[in-house]
């Protein structure tokens, strides 16, 4: 008579984040990446364009919010961030209209 074989797996302990505490990582992430290593590589590579700066880092966004983990977090609010700060000049003189009260994204 033929034994069976009994497979053993091994249990996965793995911390996943979701919903606010995500989020939560990964705005303190970027923030933590805006203050601290964002100015560095600026210094570095000369840029003098802020457009071109928030360009680099929405490509680079796109690429991380891709990934699982506190690193796709980080992604995804770069994303956010990052687009917010380019339609920024444009979005404030939409609200702004000839009545003289102050826009709506301003």
């Amino acid at each position: 008579m033929v034994k069976k074989r009994v497979v053993r797996r091994k249990k996965k302990s793995s911390f996943s984040m979701t919903g606010i505490a995500a989020t939560g990582a990964g705005v303190g992430g970027y923030i933590l990446f805006e203050s601290m290593i964002e100015p560095k590589l600026i210094q570095m590579a000369n840029i003098q364009n802020p457009y071109m700066i928030n360009i680099a880092e929405l490509l680079a966004a796109s690429w991380a919010s891709r990934k699982t983990g506190v690193l796709g977090q980080v992604g995804k609010a770069a994303i956010v961030i990052n687009t917010y700060q380019l339609l920024h000049p444009y979005l404030s003189t939409l609200g702004a209209g000839e009545s003289g009260a102050s826009g709506l994204f301003s």
